[in-house]
């Protein structure tokens, strides 16, 4: 993992997830079921990097992620919120 401050991670695991579900159901919803637009509402302790970085310049899906400020924890570690 290596941490750089661009807006998006997009080659970088942050280490929640391989496949996210969600992701992978809204592109489905796109494609097989024709929707023109598909919102994510995403809320737990740390921010869907990895959502946003995958839907960034797709302007049929609206993500919003509500999540905890402060100290984010990854496996009992604390690690400040850039």
């Amino acid at each position: 993992h290596t941490h750089t401050h661009t807006y998006t991670h997009t080659y970088n695991m942050m280490g929640f997830c391989i496949f996210n579900s969600v992701a992978v159901a809204a592109a489905i919803a796109k494609r097989k079921y024709a929707k023109k637009r598909v919102l994510i509402l995403d809320w737990d302790v740390h921010h869907g990097n990895g959502i946003q970085s995958a839907f960034f310049d797709d302007p049929q899906v609206l993500y919003m992620s509500v999540h905890r400020g402060g100290v984010e924890y990854h496996g009992g570690v604390e690690h400040p919120f850039y």
